[in-house]
């Protein structure tokens, strides 16, 4: 049987700094941080 590809969305869509996502293939786990945060100057 084929491995299934599961999506996981954590955090809030649309809210800056906030887009969290989770893939799960198998065995493997990749998230992904797409927020559009800006670092302060100390960062």
């Amino acid at each position: 049987m084929a491995e299934k590809l599961k999506i996981i969305a954590l955090g809030g869509l649309n809210e800056i700094g906030k887009n969290l996502t989770v893939y799960e293939y198998g065995g493997d786990i990749v998230v992904v941080d797409c927020g559009m945060g800006v670092p302060d100057d100390d960062m």
